[in-house]
């Protein structure tokens, strides 16, 4: 059984998703950060094994749409600074074969979002659209979202090229 992660159901979404496909995983607490010689280095949240692949996971949970002051957005994505240099950080530590991925849970928020919007995953009465996006080609294709925030993001037109479907990256072994 998933772990209780308080209500942080996007990321029991996704566990729920890799256990029930036997995908080997270790989540990780956020209870302090990392640190190496340069300092902070923020946590990831799974590591996940397949096959000769290995993926560092930062989950990312949004609304599917998001609303905001009556205005419903589609593929929000923004990030942190310091997501991606976590990311980066944590390849270098574990080396060639380890790669850094943003794997987003959308809580979807309506019945038919889209007809190109297909449920990944239920959890507790909950249904999730799971993707995800190597943290490198985010880094490439990012922009600053917001100086004081610290934050990045995609263009959604842009980002929708870029996202893959969750099992493109694992596949049960």
């Amino acid at each position: 059984m998933p772990r209780d992660r308080g209500h942080e159901h996007y990321e029991r979404a996704f566990e729920t998703w890799l256990r029930d496909r036997k995908i080997p995983y270790l989540s990780v607490e956020q209870l302090r950060r990392s640190s190496d010689r340069e300092g902070p280095i923020k946590n990831f949240d799974f590591l996940v094994h397949c096959g000769s692949r290995h993926y560092i996971v930062d989950v990312k949970g949004r609304r599917f749409p998001q609303t905001s002051r009556g205005r419903e957005t589609w593929w929000e994505n923004w990030i942190h600074y310091g997501d991606l240099e976590g990311l980066f950080a944590w390849e270098k530590h574990f080396g060639e074969g380890y790669e850094g991925l943003l794997v987003y849970c959308y809580w979807l928020q309506l019945p038919a979002c889209d007809e190109s919007v297909t449920r990944t995953a239920s959890v507790d009465g909950r249904d999730y659209l799971i993707v995800a996006i190597e943290a490198k080609r985010f880094a490439e294709n990012c922009r600053k979202r917001s100086a004081k925030w610290q934050a990045l993001s995609i263009p959604a037109k842009t980002f929708t090229s870029l996202i893959r479907p969750i099992d493109r990256f694992f596949t049960p072994i």
